[in-house]
């Protein structure tokens, strides 16, 4: 408990931060990480997200929108990065795009094809999908233009055996 009451001190101290966006090697390592658990509640402390919930599913954003951290069964599964500002029309004059640097590589302006040049063939038959250093990355691409509008990146599990899979059993 002293140690939660510590980091949600320093946590205070810097609320200077609260007006940046968290780079992506602060975001990666919630992956797997119970949205309880005191990594999970000091980040979300220090950026001042909001949760919503529907069961054991939800998860956590800032005001702006600019990025989300998805959790399923209370875990964070996915963090999604808004890449450009929502279409005019859609959602609060308040929301904005995503501003540190993109994960592996990938740049605002990158197309399907350069995508796929970086990290290979698709994945998925749709075709915005690519699987890349223990990571899924799914794009989303503006329809009037091509865009890229938003990265739902997800880290890969280790399938876990079925029961009588495997072992002695």
């Amino acid at each position: 408990m002293k140690t939660l009451i510590a980091l949600l001190m320093l946590v205070a101290f810097n609320s200077a931060l609260a007006d940046e966006y968290p780079a992506w090697p602060e975001l990666a390592p919630l992956f797997g990480k119970e949205k309880d658990s005191i990594q999970v509640k000091v980040f979300v402390t220090k950026w001042k997200l909001k949760e919503h919930t529907k069961g054991s599913s939800g998860g956590f954003t800032p005001e702006n929108h600019s990025y989300s951290l998805l959790y399923r069964q209370n875990e964070i599964v996915t963090i999604i990065l808004n890449v450009l500002p929502p279409p005019a029309g859609y959602g609060e004059e308040s929301w904005t795009a995503y501003k540190p640097t993109l994960p592996f590589g990938i740049k605002q302006t990158d197309k399907p094809e350069e995508l796929t040049e970086r990290f290979g063939e698709p994945v998925s038959k749709i075709g915005t999908t690519w699987e890349h250093d223990g990571y899924q990355i799914w794009a989303l691409f503006r329809k009037e233009n091509g865009d890229l509008s938003e990265l739902y990146i997800s880290k890969i599990s280790e399938p876990q055996p079925q029961q009588g899979e495997g072992g002695n059993g």
